[in-house]
């Protein structure tokens, strides 16, 4: 299903109040993401280089896809060992037809910390960073919070 949004032509306000075409879209987004039901699914953790990722514990990992539009909500626990550097990586449901930041909530030795998680065009892996762009830290009490949405090749 493709959906091409345009702006009405003509004056836009008058076209705005008479078509309520930006209000009606919204609408229909709300409508269909309330109607769907959201799929639970279970990444694997990875860590870039040579750092390695034990004891995950996926507390929330699930989407839906409306079109080529999917959101996404995921929560993990872990442990850090050998050599800490710049992200861990988990796997998406599905293929990013675009490369997007998403904004991420990081724990990395019990400090709450902001982050960001990088999706690569034509991947199926989110990268989770810190927001200062340094390493992990080795140890226990790491987690990563996510929740956004980004587009992909596989329409539903």
């Amino acid at each position: 299903m493709t959906v091409k949004i345009s702006a009405p032509i003509g004056l836009f306000e008058d076209s705005l109040l008479e078509k309520d075409w930006f209000f009606n879209v919204y609408r229909k987004l709300t409508e269909d993401l309330k109607t769907k039901t959201f799929t639970d699914f279970v990444p694997t953790l990875s860590g870039s280089g040579s750092m390695s990722i034990s004891s995950s514990v996926i507390n929330l990992a699930r989407y839906a896809a409306i079109g080529e539009l999917v959101f996404i909500e995921l929560s993990a626990t872990f442990t850090i060992g050998g050599t800490p550097d710049l992200s861990v990586n988990l796997d998406l449901p599905l293929t990013a037809s675009g490369s997007v930041i998403l904004p991420a909530v990081v724990v990395d030795g019990g400090n709450e910390l902001s982050g960001f998680a990088i999706l690569t065009s034509g991947s199926k892996t989110i990268d989770v960073r810190r927001y200062d762009g340094g390493n992990w830290n080795s140890g226990t009490v790491r987690e990563i919070k996510i929740s956004g949405q980004y587009r992909s090749t596989e329409a539903y």
